[in-house]
């Protein structure tokens, strides 16, 4: 396993974790935070082992 996909893995495993956490942790605080109404989902490249084609997606953009 590459340390890029441990680091990830470990990230995703964390913010899981806080997800099903969250609603515990919202009613224990003592300000309404401002979370975005349109919230996506990460990348599924970031978890795979092989390159995620960034350079592909920049030629795509800049050639409109």
């Amino acid at each position: 396993m590459t340390k890029r996909r441990a680091c990830l893995l470990a990230s995703w495993a964390f913010f899981y974790e806080l997800s099903v956490k969250l609603p515990d942790i919202l009613d224990q605080m003592e300000f309404v935070p401002h979370i975005a109404e349109n919230l996506k989902t990460m990348d599924e490249r970031l978890f795979r082992d092989e390159p995620m084609g960034l350079a592909q997606d920049i030629f795509e953009q800049q050639a409109g």
